[in-house]
């Protein structure tokens, strides 16, 4: 009986190993799109691709095998992320069976569906550190214990090849270092009180020998590699503060529910009466999920994930080894326990599993057929062409880089990327790094061209991000234009000039306190927030709680946005920048968007410093001269169309130069005028504008007509029930410098047919 029950358990065991293992190889990968997150995965494939070196010319926490990680395709690395996840693919489920008793190997049925549901792959990674702990701790018990793994010639060959895959993981992600080292130490540890002291030493032999041919098989410098670890600490260190998100409490506790439930199991089950080596076995498995935790936890959205799969991971292993009685209730336990956790961020239920492994067996055999086939690199091309048709740039010579995030549209359009270190802006969280961006712009290769708009996440407070960048981006190169909402860049010749002013320091600031900022053209700042001993503690064990900073601005409006301290360096907090077009009117010397004062507020004072180090300082810049005609709208003689005085257009005027329309007359000071809203010549009938004016009129009749350019308006479309209606958004930017006095604001659409009048008018005085 024992032996069928045995041959049971090899026999779904490795078919299930088998099956989960054709899941994770990514023969469907992901094709290129659009968007922060595929741009970051397209810039990791074109550093290989175009012999840039990783910790150099990136400073990112992706490393040259990252491809195993994303599961992306690129016709040149697709090498490295399909054969990749072959190994990694064998050696973590692999290492199930090799860790499973005979029994209990059926357990490992719950493998497919575990690695269906893990949307991020990071669990599975992690899991492999489990895997190898836990083989190791099965050979290392005496003969008499029942977990006892004899030490033959086939599972010391196993331990090596798993050391030697284990150690290469950084390489994939930086972060994953510390489950590789963490488990090797312990690894050590037992084998040494094992008297195995030769396998003990091997380990690191094998491991570093592993991670110097996988960098150098990726086309990497050997003399790289040190650089490539040293590079990941200022993004490692800076990631829990920049990058926490809050989320659900209640995800929070169920997967410390989860987490505990698998530590008292490794503790009763595989630790009890074993010593030294049962405590260590119970510290791996507790390390192990406290770094899953920090990786789904610390910026709580669809990051949980890679916490929540762990688990389920964990839960198998654990199984496989107590035996059916504790395995199958301690899996079906962390399967609720993920459901209930990913609700937070995705509505689930139980039938989810079953609806991803379906998914992922038709994604597996599509995929295998394609790659049958060879219709993978006509699927790239494709996905490169929707990109570039979508957001078409204009050719360029010489090099070129795009701030903030989108990189897929620049390597779309077949730009020559000479990237800056930091490759993206919301990741440039870390002075070093900030530094290191900077002083690409004033290296040699510095790249020509410069496409630019404004995207920070989170409601990050957007002059964080590149700080040290901006002024040498407002300086060193000129906007020659605009295409796809990008500034389009060119590098001057002879580079215009900024300097800094005197610091005035506020060293007493506590949180709530309201600061004056000096009333200067441009100022830039440096604020120095200090987490206390408790902070620490807790960002050491979790996150610290956000921070947010309160700007009133000089025409009255008060907006908040997160405050990121270890970007709070040398950047620029006066004027207020919050879009690309203010960015270049800031460029331009035509902000005039003051701030006229500042507050730092956070919920917990106990986790911060009570006080704050604030340092301001003037900036004069000399401005780009000729951008005004080239960023702001300039009046034309007259509307185009002829006037249709029979009826009245629906619209609305939201804003003057961002301010909420009230009704009030609008003071408008330095030239700029700015009107959002929008206008349709029937939205009952969802008839959108062919054309849109804003027209001023003098007190003495005088006209001047700005033509706008329509937009998207999905909440004007909603409210008609016409969501195909034509794009109904006006935004006005228009230079009004040469005007001055009262005048009264029309808005005017056209259908086609003639220039039909809004009803709503607002007032403004120009100086």
């Amino acid at each position: 009986m024992q032996r069928m029950t045995n041959r049971f358990g090899l026999v779904v065991g490795t078919l299930s190993a088998m099956l989960a293992s054709l899941f994770f190889i990514p023969f469907f990968p992901g094709m290129p799109t659009a968007g922060i997150d595929f741009s970051w995965i397209m810039a990791v494939n074109e550093t290989l691709v175009r012999g840039l070196v990783f910790g150099r010319d990136m400073i990112f926490t992706s490393g040259p095998l990252s491809p195993i990680y994303t599961g992306s395709y690129s016709p040149q690395t697709d090498w490295i992320s399909l054969w990749g996840s072959v190994v990694i693919a064998a050696a973590v489920f692999g290492g199930f069976m090799l860790i499973g008793r005979r029994s209990t190997r059926w357990l490992l049925i719950a493998l497919p569906f575990a690695t269906a549901a893990a949307i991020l792959r990071d669990s599975i990674h992690y899991t492999l550190g489990l895997i190898v702990l836990l083989f190791v701790f099965r050979l290392t018990r005496n003969e008499d214990d029942e977990l006892h793994l004899p030490w033959t010639l086939f599972h010391r060959a196993a331990l090596l090849a798993l050391t030697a895959v284990l150690w290469c993981m950084p390489l994939i992600k930086g972060s994953f270092g510390a489950i590789v080292y963490g488990v090797s130490g312990l690894s050590i540890i037992m084998l040494a009180r094992a008297s195995r002291r030769t396998m003990a030493w091997l380990i690191p032999i094998i491991g570093i020998s592993a991670l110097v041919v996988a960098w150098s098989i990726t086309g990497q410098p050997l003399s790289g590699l040190l650089h490539f670890f040293i590079a990941q600490k200022p993004v490692i260190a800076s990631y829990t503060d920049a990058m926490s998100l809050t989320g659900s409490a209640a995800a929070r506790h169920w997967w410390l529910l989860s987490a505990a439930m698998m530590v008292i199991v490794t503790t009763l089950f595989l630790a009890r009466d074993r010593g030294i080596d049962g405590l260590l076995c119970t510290l791996g498995m507790t390390g192990c999920l406290f770094i899953a935790f920090k990786a789904g936890f610390v910026r709580q959205d669809g990051h949980i994930w890679a916490a929540t799969n762990f688990v389920l991971f964990a839960a198998i292993a654990l199984g496989a080894l107590t035996g059916s009685f504790i395995g199958i209730p301690l899996i079906i336990a962390a399967a609720i326990g993920a459901t209930a956790i990913d609700n937070s961020v995705l509505p689930r239920d139980p039938s989810f599993y079953m609806t991803r492994f379906h998914e992922m067996v038709d994604r597996t055999c599509l995929g295998i057929d394609a790659r049958l086939k060879g219709n993978l690199p006509s699927l790239y091309k494709a996905a490169v062409a929707k990109i570039r048709t979508d957001y078409p740039l204009p050719e360029t010579s010489g090099s070129a880089d795009l701030y903030s995030t989108n990189l897929s549209v620049l390597f779309a359009n077949g730009m020559k990327w000479s990237p800056r270190p930091g490759l993206q802006s919301y990741s440039v969280y870390d002075p070093a790094i900030d530094r290191a961006d900077a002083a690409h712009l004033l290296g040699a290769s510095a790249p020509d061209t410069v496409f630019f708009e404004l995207a920070p996440i989170d409601n990050r407070l957007p002059s964080l991000e590149d700080a040290r960048s901006w002024p040498l981006l407002m300086t060193q190169y000129s906007v020659v234009g605009q295409s796809s909402g990008f500034l389009v860049m060119t590098r001057d010749k002879v580079a215009r000039t900024y300097e800094y002013g005197d610091a005035v320091v506020h060293p007493t600031v506590t949180f709530g306190q309201p600061v004056e900022i000096p009333d200067a053209p441009i100022v830039q700042a440096s604020i120095f927030v200090k987490p206390s001993l408790i902070g620490k503690i807790e960002r050491t064990l979790y996150k610290l709680p956000e921070i947010s900073i309160q700007m009133t601005l000089s025409d009255g409006r008060v907006v908040t946005h997160r405050f990121i301290p270890s970007m709070a360096t040398r950047f620029m907090l006066s004027p207020y920048v919050n879009d690309t077009s203010s960015w270049a009117l800031t460029a331009a010397g035509l902000n005039t968007a003051r701030v006229k004062s500042i507050t730092l507020n956070t919920d917990n004072l106990s986790m911060y410093e009570p006080y704050i180090d604030m340092h301001f300082s003037g900036m004069k810049m000399v401005a780009q001269k000729g951008l005004r005609s080239t960023l702001l709208s300039q009046p034309v003689a007259q509307i185009a169309v002829p006037f249709d005085a029979t009826r009245h257009a629906d619209c609305a005027i939201d804003t003057i130069n961002s301010k909420p329309y009230s009704g009030a007359p609008v003071v408008i000071v330095g030239g700029v005028l700015r009107i959002g809203g929008w206008t349709a010549p029937d939205g009952k009938n969802g008839i959108g504008p062919d054309d849109a004016w804003i027209v001023l009129t003098a007190v003495d009749g005088h006209s001047v007509f700005f033509r706008t350019k329509p937009a998207g308006r999905e909440d004007v479309a909603s409210f008609f029930s016409h969501p195909q209606m034509k794009a109904p958004g006006i935004n006005l930017t228009g230079d009004v410098s040469s005007l001055s006095g009262d005048y009264m604001v029309r808005v005017f659409a056209s259908d086609g047919h003639g220039a039909i009048e809004c009803p709503q008018t607002a007032r403004v005085s120009l100086h």
